[in-house]
C-alpha cells in the first residue's frame, strides 16, 4: 500500500462523510469499519532487525497557480532498524507549505495518511500532491515557500485496513526524517 500525499483531500473526505451517513437499503445506517483487533502475539520488547528503502530529497516544481511536491524515488536509501517481534511497520507523512521568512505552521491534526511498509517506503515516491492558488490560495505570486515534508516509520500492533488509525498502546515511531526545500 502506497501513501498518497494528497493535499486536495477535503472533497473526498466531504464526499465520505456523506457516504458514512447514508442509509442502506432497508433502513439500516452505517456504522463505520469495524476496529481491527490488535494483534495478541506482537512483542515489542523482543526486537529484529528489518532494512527499509527511505527517500533522501523531495521534488517540488513551480507554476503560476500550483506547486508540486513529491519525493525522489532516485535519492532512495537503506535504513536498518529493530522492529518489535510481530509487530506491523507502517509509514506516515506530515506536509507543511509557508511562506520563506514565516514561522512553519503548527500541526493541524494527524498525518496525512499511512501506509503498511513492505520493505521501504518506496510507495511514498511514487506520488505527488498539489498546493493549487484557486483552491488553497497558494501559491501567490512573488512569495518564495518554504516546503517541509515529515517521513516516519512506526510500528503497532494494529493490523493495516482501510481508514488506518494505528495509534495504540503498543503505537512507536522508530525513525523520521524532514526533508526542506524552497521553491521559488
Amino acid at each position: 500500500m502506497k501513501v498518497l500525499l494528497n493535499s486536495s483531500r477535503g472533497a473526498a473526505l466531504a464526499g465520505l462523510l456523506f457516504f458514512f451517513e447514508a442509509e442502506l437499503a432497508g433502513g439500516q445506517k452505517f456504522e463505520g469499519f469495524p476496529a481491527p483487533t490488535p494483534i495478541g502475539e506482537a512483542d515489542p520488547t523482543v526486537r529484529v532487525e528489518q532494512s527499509f528503502r527511505v527517500p533522501t530529497r523531495m521534488v517540488t516544481t513551480r507554476t503560476a497557480h500550483r506547486i508540486g511536491i513529491g519525493l525522489d524515488a532516485k535519492s532512495l536509501e537503506e535504513v536498518k532498524l529493530k522492529v518489535g517481534a510481530k509487530m506491523v511497520t507502517g509509514a506516515a507523512a506530515k506536509e507543511w507549505v509557508y511562506p520563506l521568512g514565516e514561522e512553519r505552521p503548527k500541526p493541524q491534526g494527524g498525518s496525512l495518511g499511512y501506509g503498511l511498509l513492505l520493505g521501504g517506503v518506496d510507495g511514498l515516491c511514487s506520488g505527488t500532491t498539489y498546493r493549487d492558488a484557486v483552491m488553497g490560495g497558494i501559491p501567490v505570486p512573488g512569495i518564495k515557500y518554504v516546503v517541509e515534508i515529515e517521513i516516519s516509520i512506526f510500528e503497532t500492533d494494529i493490523p493495516a485496513q482501510h481508514m488506518w488509525m494505528p495509534e495504540g498502546p503498543k503505537y512507536k515511531v522508530l525513525w523520521t526524517r524532514t526533508l526542506k526545500q524552497v521553491v521559488e
